[in-house]
């Protein structure tokens, strides 16, 4: 809902005025039902609004002693976004509370989960694809979580004998590569069944298998607490009903990675973490549940997991870590 009072001021030519129908309102109100402003709005647009200083300084300011927020820097009056300053999507990303009280500003969300696959970036992909596969040398984007933002990544080019991996969310989306390119491809179903129940009436859950190894992944990688990635958890669950499994019928293959001992790995990784989850708060439940259930297992020493084990993408140590193929890279 725009508001008009203040009345709308007149556009500053050029134009000298605006079609039939338009206007230009001086404020918008979002704080009730029904009001905000709606509208598909991109990650690559909200990664260029600088964020509002209001919540860089003051009693206003984003505060990083908070679960789920991060402190800011603001970029200053007309200065585009950089390096040295934060946009409203390292807000989004990251979280927002303010004062002492930890009041919630902004919820924080995933950049990877998304309501519409258009907020790929197909265009980039697709034409780095396509001059990889051409003998090229591409510069490749990373995504820092700990930061909230894409920077630069590594320098890459393909021999003609090596294959090009790649991972993610949209995997198995058939618009994620360019046409030419499709039949190319050959796609792989990665997913952590669980194999193990408690009793006979009671199974793991290949789901609590899987949030506790995201628990520690992004506690080590991302910087996040446990009630961090716990209230991020629904977004992900949405994420995989939007973006896997209504494509999942296209691999190729299917790869079960679950590990019949990797919860008495996780465990002692895990439960540390959990009891830090603030008593009181909708986290603390869930982390009281998960901790529960990880005394079902006895712990186990990580150093005896092979250094090339899947699970060492979660707690650490994997050899495979930054692996780079010789030559492969400039």
């Amino acid at each position: 809902t725009l508001n008009g009072t203040p009345a709308p001021n007149v556009p500053a030519p050029p134009p000298s005025q605006l079609a039939s129908g338009l206007t230009v309102f001086q404020t918008v109100t979002g704080s009730g039902t029904g009001q905000g402003l709606c509208g598909n709005i991109t990650v690559e647009s909200l990664a260029q609004i600088p964020i509002p200083e209001s919540l860089t300084t003051g009693t206003t300011a984003c505060s990083a002693s908070c679960s789920n927020s991060k402190k800011y820097t603001y970029c200053g009056a007309n200065t585009p976004v950089s390096d040295s300053c934060n946009s409203l999507l390292d807000a989004l990303v990251g979280g927002c509370k303010v004062t002492f009280l930890c009041i919630a500003a902004i919820n924080p969300q995933q950049p990877d989960v998304k309501g519409s696959d258009n907020d790929i970036d197909t265009l980039t992909l697709g034409n780095d694809l396509t001059r990889l596969l051409a003998g090229e040398e591409v510069q490749t984007p990373r995504f820092n979580f700990k930061a909230g933002q894409r920077e630069p990544g590594d320098v890459l080019r393909l021999r003609p004998d090596q294959i090009l991996i790649l991972e993610g969310i949209h995997g198995l989306n058939p618009r994620l590569l360019p046409p030419p390119l499709t039949g190319h491809s050959f796609r792989i179903y990665v997913s952590a069944l669980a194999q193990l129940n408690l009793d006979r009436h009671n199974r793991v859950s290949t789901t609590d298998t899987r949030l506790l190894r995201r628990i520690v992944r992004d506690a080590r990688e991302r910087g996040y607490s446990a009630a961090e990635t716990i209230s991020r958890w629904q977004s992900v669950g949405r994420g995989e009903k939007l973006h896997i499994f209504p494509y999942q019928e296209n691999a190729d293959v299917m790869f079960n990675s679950a590990l019949v001992y990797e919860l008495s790995v996780l465990g002692p990784l895990a439960q540390p973490l959990l009891r830090q989850v603030e008593y009181g708060t909708p986290e603390y439940i869930e982390a009281k549940r998960l901790l529960a259930f990880l005394e079902w297992f006895l712990p186990l020493e990580i150093d005896l997991v092979p250094d090339n084990s899947i699970l060492r993408e979660f707690i650490g140590g994997s050899i495979l870590k930054d692996f780079k193929v010789w030559g492969g890279l400039v």
